[in-house]
């Protein structure tokens, strides 16, 4: 559970009662949402995020992964982004609240982006966009381009070169072609599931993590890149 932070005033004590309250209110809106009652569904995910807002001392339109700890409130911004996720979808269906679909699909992306769970959540907007995206699809295509194809990030060969080796480019679009197949698919899914533990682990444990990239990580990933160069021409 997130505190208070320190050197600040305290939180007006409705404040901290609502935050307290926060994941009673989500599920609420989550069970509106799955019956269809879907006004009651936004009231609730309103005060779901007006609460987390609230305790962080900001608006709910100024949210951002920025204003959470970058490892204790992970499952928080989790919650944050398939709130918005919903939302977003709920609003598609009104042809005409375009500019809110777009909005929450740009914290969708925000909450998702270069976090341990943004493949699946990529995963799950490739796939409402292929069998049940009706109005406002472009919307949805675009935060895909953007959570997929601009991000594309390569957790074991970016600790290993950093963000601009050429290699980077070279795994980054097999992943496109691997996206083409079931079997692809998986595999990512794995990767993007253990890389991102494997390279917290590293830096945690900086000695280790220089020897796994010296003699395990780049060595694989340069016959792993002399294979795809074979694959690709």
């Amino acid at each position: 559970m997130a505190q208070e932070k320190e050197g600040l005033a305290p939180l007006h004590k409705d404040v901290i009662r609502r935050f307290q309250n926060r994941l009673k209110v989500l599920r609420n809106a989550q069970s509106c949402s799955q019956a269809g009652k879907i006004a009651n569904a936004v009231e609730n995910y309103k005060r779901y995020l007006g609460a987390v807002a609230a305790f962080h001392r900001t608006k709910e339109s100024l949210l951002a992964p920025g204003v959470f700890d970058p490892q204790r409130d992970i499952p928080e911004m989790l919650l944050i982004s398939q709130v918005y996720w919903d939302l977003a979808k709920i609003y598609s269906c009104n042809p005409n609240m375009g500019d809110e679909v777009k909005r929450c699909l740009g914290k969708f992306t925000e909450f998702s982006m270069g976090k341990k769970f943004q493949y699946l959540n990529a995963e799950m907007l490739r796939k409402f966009i292929k069998k049940q995206c009706r109005n406002h699809k472009k919307l949805f295509e675009d935060a895909y381009t953007t959570m997929r194809v601009k991000s594309k990030k390569c957790y074991i060969a970016t600790y290993c070169y950093g963000a601009s080796h050429p290699n980077l480019d070279l795994l980054r679009n097999f992943k496109l072609e691997l996206e083409q197949t079931n079997r692809g698919i998986i595999l990512i899914e794995t990767y993007y599931r253990i890389s991102p533990h494997i390279v917290n682990y590293c830096e945690q444990h900086p000695r280790l993590g220089r020897l796994l990239s010296t003699y395990l990580f780049k060595p694989a990933i340069k016959i792993a890149s002399m294979f795809i160069r074979r694959r690709l021409r």
